[in-house]
């Protein structure tokens, strides 16, 4: 019996300690060992806590390689969100820069007001006693630096065209995402205009959608669009000259007014920038836009964010193309505005703008092509 149990023991104590994943002796070492009874030196007794040891180390590390991908997995969350974030900075930094932009020019038209009241003051007291109220009234600003050239405001300009040039790339990759989400990449005939509003992070927005069947082929569609792009807007716009890439990217500046019921006048300035970027059966074309409001619209800005697209149809319209638009509008209303009318009125402005600009596109590349 003594001899069995010599022979059983060293195979439990290699099981044992398998268990806890530590080298154990070989068993013929084991039976070398336990099998020599003539050996004098006393079997030693086998500790657990070295064992132990090793699965809190194992634990431990294990925490920690989970913790790291966690980690990993929070960073790229967050590298993902920063384009946005970069947007919403950007858009509140064209306010700033817009309102100091208007107290400047007010600062600017106070000076001028002051030498022009100085000048004329001169003047009453040069020519008091004569009776030569028509040369007064012809002369009463010369010399007065009144018709001074206006206040140049085209750095806030150059500011929001910085701005949008380096978000251009950022809101070109999230095309095909953004039209995936609206339905606009489907192939389908279904085609339209659409305008709504919803709430995100606590924002009100208005966003506006389009799709139509242009009735020429893409390829001479796509030669013309960026000729559409720089020559649709109002008769009395600005275009931006100096820009970089600019056989692919417009900046233009025009105005937009109105009469409220109330009898005051208002009017919307639009600042607006696009850039195409072609692709293989594809053109892309995205732009930024910011609006100010002007006289009873005052303190009322939005930012614009805007993708759009011309592709060959797939249907068995063979010679026509389809041009697709998303456009989401974001109030940025500064300080003590007016109600909710007006409001409205300036958000509709807007939109109405946008959705004509995209009908006169679509006419003009007709025109084009007729020609």
């Amino acid at each position: 019996m003594l001899e069995s149990l010599d022979t059983s023991l060293p195979f439990e104590v290699e099981d044992f300690l398998n268990q806890f994943d530590i080298s154990t002796l070989s068993s013929t070492q084991g039976m070398r060992s336990f099998g020599n009874t003539n050996d004098s030196t006393p079997a030693k007794p086998v500790s657990i806590e070295p064992c132990i040891r090793h699965q809190v180390y194992r634990k431990r590390r294990r925490a920690e390689r989970e913790r790291l991908e966690q980690e990993v997995e929070d960073l790229k969350m967050k590298l993902a969100s920063e384009p946005r974030r970069q947007w919403t900075l950007a858009s509140w930094r064209m306010v700033s820069l817009c309102q100091l932009e208007a107290r400047l020019a007010s600062e600017e038209q106070q000076r001028r007001l002051r030498a022009a009241i100085s000048a004329q003051e001169a003047l009453i007291r040069q020519y008091q006693g004569l009776i030569a109220g028509k040369l007064v009234q012809e002369n009463t600003f010369s010399g007065s630096g009144f018709q001074h050239q206006m206040l140049r405001v085209e750095s806030f300009d150059t500011a929001f065209y910085q701005a949008s040039d380096s978000t251009f790339d950022a809101v070109y990759a999230q095309i095909n995402e953004v039209f995936r989400e609206f339905q606009l990449d489907s192939t389908d005939e279904r085609c339209g205009i659409s305008v709504q509003e919803g709430v995100a992070s606590g924002k009100t927005y208005v966003q506006f959608t389009d799709k139509r069947y242009v009735p020429f082929s893409f390829e001479r569609a796509s030669r013309f669009l960026t000729r559409t792009l720089a020559a649709h807007q109002q008769s009395d716009q600005q275009t931006c000259e100096g820009i970089q890439d600019p056989d692919n990217t417009v900046c233009i500046k025009f105005r937009v007014s109105t009469i409220l019921k109330s009898g005051e006048n208002a009017s919307v300035l639009l600042r607006v920038m696009n850039r195409r970027y072609r692709e293989e059966k594809r053109v892309v074309v995205v732009w930024r836009a910011f609006a100010q409001g002007e006289g009873a619209f005052s303190g009322m800005y939005a930012d614009e964010t805007g993708w759009a697209t011309l592709t060959p149809s797939t249907t068995c319209k063979s010679q026509s193309s389809i041009l697709r638009l998303y456009a989401r509008y974001v109030p940025l209303n500064v300080g003590t505005v007016s109600g909710e009318v007006v409001k409205k009125k300036f958000t509709g402005m807007i939109v109405e703008a946008s959705t004509q600009n995209s009908d006169e596109i679509a006419c003009s590349l007709e025109k084009l092509e007729l020609n």
